[in-house]
């Protein structure tokens, strides 16, 4: 919940999503041309704050809303927080200073965030904290969120994940003592600087030594894992595979060797790929994705051919077998829909960015968006229409369905998405018809136009 950008989440009904307009939310359905609902309305407090973030927990009951935002470095920020449920809205972690990065437990009955370099849980329903690590001190030990370094070159603040039953919690500890101290001078808006000290290592001092660490929640024990014998180098965001096991990556410091290490449940681990590069590999355009089925990976790679493209690995086995390949460039994996396999790549054009699908074994490729149509040649995104009819404004979009080849929506562009720097914004949500039968699911992306010299965005919803 630390990133800036505000825009669409995909609501847990599958039938709607929300919007953040200007301090208020509202759901908007896929399948109708209506006014957004109103869910709930920020009034300004003496403070003068406004809604940075929101998220709401994964069954949709429950609201956390970050109110106002105190900058740290480039993403990275502090915040209050509120949590609405159906008693109201309420502060909560008020006894703690600098709250950030919280998230939602998968089963929705804790809220995980850290302060002062600690990382914390709260529970929802005894509304009560309690601590996961207790040795966080500024400028020395950091637990849950990324050093300097982390945020600068991986693009990441949030260095924790649950595991997908909520029970356990895989998190990062940065050790800076080594790291040398950089001191600059702040304004902040104020008459007079102030001196502002924090670690800052530069080329060829020591970064700082980073640890894994898995959390109980119901024993409360906490295990390091083991990540290998190279202190030096960077390990990135945790996650854990569909069936509950847990899978970090690990890349040197020259950073032209990428490894993804699997922890069993036995208490082995293995190196289930191995890239290496004589010069660099690309960690942070990096796609990871395990399928349900808990044997294969996708992998978005450029070292194999100089192209970036998908790979189907099997755990233990290797690569199986490429799933796209040619000339051009995946520049996003967009995600896995049973057998279907969607992204977006250049190979129409160098200039253009199109989306397509493909089978999981690389067979029966399709592009999804009309790139021939004038409107496409406008898009600043990487993202064109799908299965649309786009009206003159540049706002607002009208949807055809791909299922039974009708007109079904329009959608229109929230003011909260103008001048957004919105390079990308995917969602997968469950959709059924008037007539209650499953037709697969509702892909919203929204796309930049360039019109009379301004950005606005649009706002499309497809079958696919």
């Amino acid at each position: 919940m630390n990133q800036r950008t505000q825009g669409i989440r995909p609501a847990a009904d599958g039938k709607s999503y929300t919007t953040l307009r200007g301090n208020a939310i509202e759901r908007h359905s896929y399948t109708k041309d209506a006014p957004g609902e109103l869910l709930f309305e920020w009034k300004n407090d003496k403070e003068n704050r406004d809604i940075a973030d929101y998220q709401f927990s994964p069954d949709g009951k429950l609201l956390l809303l970050s109110i106002g935002s105190e900058p740290i470095y480039r993403h990275s920020y502090t915040t209050d927080y509120y949590l609405k449920d159906a008693d109201g809205l309420r502060p909560i972690l008020t006894d703690l200073p600098g709250t950030r990065d919280a998230s939602f437990s998968p089963d929705g009955r804790t809220i995980a965030f850290s302060s002062g370099n600690n990382l914390y849980l709260y529970d929802i329903v005894g509304d009560s904290v309690r601590p996961i690590t207790t040795d966080g001190v500024w400028n020395r030990i950091i637990n849950g969120t990324t050093d300097w370094v982390y945020e600068e070159e991986c693009a990441f603040t949030k260095a924790y994940a649950f595991s997908p039953d909520g029970q356990k919690i895989a998190y990062l500890r940065f050790d800076e003592s080594r790291v040398p101290v950089f001191e600059m001078m702040r304004y902040d808006g104020k008459l007079y600087n102030e001196a502002y000290s924090f670690k800052y290592p530069k080329a060829g001092d020591a970064n700082s030594v980073v640890d894994l660490y898995v959390y109980d929640l119901k024993t409360g024990e906490t295990e390091r894992v083991d990540v290998g014998p190279d202190r030096g180098q960077y390990i990135l965001q945790p996650e854990w595979t569909p069936d509950g096991r847990l899978c970090f990556q690990r890349m040197n410091r020259r950073q032209n060797h990428f490894e993804a290490v699997l922890c069993n449940p036995d208490g082995t681990q293995q190196v289930i790929y191995d890239e290496r590069s004589p010069k660099y590999v690309d960690h942070l355009n990096k796609t990871f994705y395990f399928l349900e089925d808990g044997r294969c990976f996708i992998v978005r790679e450029e070292t194999s051919t100089g192209y970036m493209h998908l790979y189907l690995y099997g755990i233990g086995q290797g690569v199986l077998h490429p799933i796209t390949q040619g000339e051009w460039e995946v520049t996003d994996f967009v995600g896995l829909r049973g057998d279907k396999v969607y992204y977006i790549s250049t190979e129409s054009s160098p200039l253009k960015r199109d989306l397509y699908r493909v089978g999981l074994d690389g067979k029966h490729k399709e592009r999804l968006t009309p790139g021939d149509a004038p409107e496409s040649r406008n898009h600043m995104a990487c993202i064109s229409p799908v299965y649309t009819k786009v009206s003159s404004s540049p706002s607002k979009c009208t949807v055809v369905s791909s299922v039974f080849g009708k007109q079904f929506s329009n959608i229109q562009a929230s003011r909260a998405f103008v001048n957004k720097d919105f390079t990308r914004l995917i969602c997968f949500s469950t959709a059924l018809d008037t007539n209650k039968r499953s037709c697969g699911r509702l892909l919203v992306y929204c796309t930049r136009v360039l019109s009379c010299c301004a950005v606005a965005t649009r706002v499309v919803a497809a079958w696919v």
